[in-house]
């Protein structure tokens, strides 16, 4: 029921998104912490039925990582940002690139949580486009 729900939402999202965004352009779509499958789930729709050619879904944790530059290591760059649902709790990001727009997907409303989550993107993607998408969806 839930995917269901997810798949619904998106659906009902993509007339805006066709109409804000460049479908040559690239997208990432970003969940935070649990809040993971309604963002797969807006990635895929903008991707196959939204005509999106680049789309990327990544997803904060709450749990660090280790970095490192050596090559073949997969955790290149990371942030620590504030929590969208708690700002005493700390949540990461890594691996972001430079992108025409970053919808944020998330159920937590944390201002603090958003406004760190918005200068990560804007050190990797200054100039970006940044859409919160609330509720989930």
């Amino acid at each position: 029921d839930y995917l269901d729900v997810c798949c619904r939402k998106a659906k009902d999202l993509l007339p805006r998104f066709r109409e804000a965004l460049d479908p040559a352009g690239k997208l990432l779509v970003l969940g935070t912490e649990e809040c993971m499958l309604p963002a797969l789930t807006l990635g895929a729709v903008l991707e196959h039925k939204g005509g999106f050619s680049h789309v990327r879904c990544h997803a904060t944790t709450r749990r660090p990582i280790g970095i490192s530059s050596q090559e073949g290591y997969p955790i290149q760059k990371g942030f620590r940002l504030k929590s969208l649902y708690d700002e005493n709790r700390e949540t990461f990001l890594y691996n972001l690139e430079n992108y025409d727009a970053v919808l944020a997907v998330s159920d937590g409303k944390g201002e603090a949580g958003l406004q760190s989550l918005s200068q990560a993107i804007n050190a990797c993607a200054g100039g970006c486009k940044l859409y919160f998408v609330g509720g989930g969806l």
